[in-house]
């Protein structure tokens, strides 16, 4: 439907880890596999110790602001310190080294 006004550019806006209580809300799985209960262990102290030491949320509000409000706008924007770097990673790292590090960093090498 025309609206009269141009239309606006997609973007994707990439925050990292925000410190949240996001973990504290997650919710269990009724009947849990004991096969998974180690996994799922590791799990919820990655993403806890990674919600902890995120970015303020305000880095994230002022980051989807300016995405907005930019009068030349960027196809992606990293919000926060850690997805910057992720993002500087992601272009001059191997695949294969990336996806190996992001695999340690979450623990989910045996």
């Amino acid at each position: 439907m025309p609206t009269g006004e141009p239309p606006r550019p997609s973007r994707l806006l990439q925050p990292g880890p925000v410190n949240t209580p996001f973990d504290t809300n997650m919710v269990d799985a009724d009947t849990p596999l004991p096969v998974y209960a180690r996994r799922r262990a590791v799990f919820d102290e990655v993403v806890e110790a990674q919600m902890r030491s995120g970015d303020d949320p305000t880095v994230v509000a002022k980051a989807v602001v300016a995405a907005v409000t930019d009068t030349k706008p960027k196809l992606s924007c990293p919000a926060g310190s850690i997805a910057a770097r992720a993002s500087v990673l992601r272009r001059i790292v191997p695949t294969r080294a990336f996806d190996k590090s992001v695999r340690k960093l979450n623990r989910m090498v045996d």
